[in-house]
């Protein structure tokens, strides 16, 4: 099974105050053949059923087929940028020129961290934000999220002591591969 699932590419740039992170996922080119096919299958189901079909099935097959549509692309050419400046944390996620922006305040983030991927759980970066828990940065390694906070510390230290600030309990700042 190795080589058939990857993580995603990752690209970090430092200019002037601001830590920019490139996330692109890297195409599943098996499994990318499998949702194809499904697909087919399901269109050539819906297609021959269609007549003799209850309204409520032709919806769930409109649905399944056109949603999966935009998740597929996004495989091949969808994108995730991070961006965290002095003021905010901004979360940029689209498809060529179509994209979903989400801007956090840095005063309102804490708690940044990796988390590992299991039963339920998110795979990559999150922190809260207010009362919240912000998920970003999909199947991200451990190495790539430890890359990620070290540009952090290196390029921002105040804002990695904010955004990695743990109340009470988790009060220790631990410094990443800053002795290069």
């Amino acid at each position: 099974m190795a080589g058939i699932f990857r993580g995603p590419e990752i690209q970090i740039a430092t200019s002037s105050g601001t830590l920019a992170v490139t996330v692109r996922p890297r195409p599943n080119w098996l499994m990318a053949l499998l949702i194809f096919g499904a697909e087919l299958w399901l269109a050539w189901v819906a297609y021959k059923q269609w007549p003799m079909s209850p309204p409520f099935l032709r919806a769930i097959w409109l649905w399944a087929l056109v949603s999966s549509v935009p998740a597929i692309v996004y495989q091949f050419v969808g994108e995730e940028i991070i961006e965290i400046d002095a003021q905010k944390l901004t979360i940029r996620k689209g498809i060529h020129g179509w994209e979903r922006k989400r801007e956090f305040r840095i005063e309102e983030c804490r708690e940044l961290e990796w988390e590992e991927g299991g039963k339920g759980k998110h795979l990559g970066l999150q922190c809260k934000v207010g009362w919240r828990t912000v998920k970003f940065g999909d199947n991200l390694s451990e190495k790539d999220a430890i890359e990620i906070m070290t540009a952090l510390q290196q390029t921002l230290p105040d804002v990695a002591q904010k955004i990695c600030a743990y109340p009470g309990e988790k009060e220790h700042f631990l410094t990443l591969g800053l002795n290069k």
